[in-house]
């Protein structure tokens, strides 16, 4: 399986084109969201413990439930936590990519390298 990243930057040609992909990370942001309303339903609903048994096991099943209801909070807390920092970075990675992709247009720096290197204008 090949994973590639969500959020890239790369540099394109020896021009400074600079390219993250924010569209990308957009859409695992907002499928994470949609993921993340789906386990809100799931903790919101209530479960219907049997109170007319006085069996061990009831109580000991209603612990659990209760736990796991406690785990899968602290996880959707995480997972809706995670969905927005992809959302900020790839605005920060947008914004970024525009500052450099207009730095290396006003700097032609690749308009004399020799020179730029020997500081010899």
């Amino acid at each position: 399986m090949v994973y590639k990243p969500i959020i890239s930057c790369e540099v394109r040609e020896v021009v400074g084109e600079f390219q993250s992909n924010i569209k990308t990370a957009e859409q695992v942001a907002t499928l994470m969201g949609q993921a993340d309303l789906s386990l809100q339903k799931v903790i919101g609903k209530s479960l219907n413990p049997a109170i007319r048994t006085t069996l061990s096991g009831n109580d000991k099943a209603q612990q659990v439930n209760q736990k796991l209801i406690q785990v899968v909070q602290q996880f959707q807390v995480s997972f809706e936590k995670d969905a927005e920092n992809i959302r900020s970075v790839a605005h920060e990675f947008a914004a970024n990519d525009a500052e450099l992709k207009k730095n290396f247009e006003t700097q032609n720096l690749f308009e004399n390298p020799l020179a730029d290197i020997l500081d010899v204008k």
